[in-house]
């Protein structure tokens, strides 16, 4: 991976974060330990309050990064930002 592709893995990830924490209001964990699998973890909050329900997600970015995750028995939620 060049800096070029670098640059933009590390914008998407910065880009999901700022979803996950100012748009949904939960924690997010950044995994730093390879560029395989599972890059961060969310953990879903109710009035700042962790729930221990955790959403591991592989996050690729390009010009728009897109958010989108099912947590079973909950449905379906989407969240997107343009960079």
């Amino acid at each position: 991976m060049g800096p070029a592709s670098d640059r933009v893995g590390r914008s998407g990830v910065h880009g999901v974060a700022s979803i996950v924490l100012d748009g949904l209001g939960w924690k997010f964990r950044e995994h730093h330990e390879s560029d395989w699998g599972v890059d961060a973890i969310i953990e879903i909050a109710d009035n700042d309050q962790p729930t221990g329900r955790l959403i591991a997600l592989q996050i690729k970015a390009g010009t728009r990064v897109q958010l989108t995750f099912v947590e079973l028995g909950t449905g379906l939620c989407t969240a997107t930002s343009t960079t």
